[in-house]
């Protein structure tokens, strides 16, 4: 099992560094297909208890607001507002119009499913998009996936004490210290080895700060994940990754961590 997860890893990595290093265009183009992947997968676990989201609200929306990189970003935001109202007249409009067979915790989901993935993932094109944001984005991957890396190995290494048994049984406090230390660090080099091309003063604390918050959000998306399939009765989103699962298996830290990135550079840097 260890070495199929890694052997899947090793091989995403190198599919992520090619898409980094190629034309901006297809990064978009694999963020909006990771994008559609995920939300079909979330609405799945949804149907699993019997729900109906409205799946193609949920497609559009992913391919609407990653599409709005193309415009400025006043444009961009009134884009938004436009369409979340309009989103929010059509899938009530719906409700009403269904005969109670979508209801209001069908829409509801459907919100949840536009905001947890549309929402989130878009941050990830925000900041690749950024000055220097061929660099930046790492950052997210660094707080989501060094953080799982670091607390596995040191879980199964010193784990004692169960972390929150009721949603993740395996999880351990000793593994998230680890986890956040690891991931401290590893922010700490990655930093510090780029910081002359990001062409900014960026301290020490400011780095190890980010790698703090980074793996504090990366861990509780990564049990928010976990608590959706706790509640759907699934084990997994997908087997898409062998090893890993679902893609919101393995971006559901990556989800929670892409804002945080790209609120602290755009704020603090």
């Amino acid at each position: 099992m260890l070495s199929t997860r890694i052997i899947s890893s090793a091989f995403g990595i190198v599919l992520l560094v090619l898409v980094m290093i190629a034309p901006e265009i297809w990064f978009d183009v694999a963020l909006a297909i990771i994008a559609l992947i995920a939300m079909w997968e979330l609405n799945s676990a949804f149907k699993a208890r019997e729900l109906k989201p409205m799946d193609w609200l949920g497609y559009a929306s992913v391919l609407f607001v990653l599409s709005l990189r193309f415009c400025s970003s006043k444009v961009a935001f009134l884009l938004v507002l436009g369409f979340a109202l309009m989103v929010f007249y059509l899938m009530f409009t719906k409700v009403v119009l269904s005969n109670n067979k979508i209801n209001f915790v069908d829409a509801s989901v459907t919100i949840l499913s536009i905001f947890y993935v549309t929402f989130l993932f878009s941050f990830l094109g925000l900041t690749r998009h950024m000055n220097d944001g061929r660099y930046i984005v790492w950052f997210i991957f660094i707080g989501g996936w060094i953080t799982d890396i670091g607390a596995y190995f040191i879980g199964m290494l010193l784990g004692k004490n169960k972390l929150i048994p009721e949603i993740s049984p395996n999880k351990t406090v000793e593994g998230s210290v680890g986890g956040l230390l690891v991931c401290i660090i590893v922010t700490v080099i990655y930093g510090l080895s780029i910081k002359s091309m990001l062409k900014v003063d960026v301290s020490i604390l400011h780095f190890i700060i980010l790698g703090m918050f980074t793996s504090i959000f990366a861990q509780l998306g990564d049990l928010t994940a976990s608590a959706i399939k706790r509640s759907t009765k699934i084990k997994d989103y997908g087997d898409i990754m062998p090893g890993h699962g679902g893609i919101i298996d393995r971006f559901d830290s990556i989800l929670f961590v892409s804002p945080i990135v790209f609120f602290f550079f755009k704020i603090f840097i």
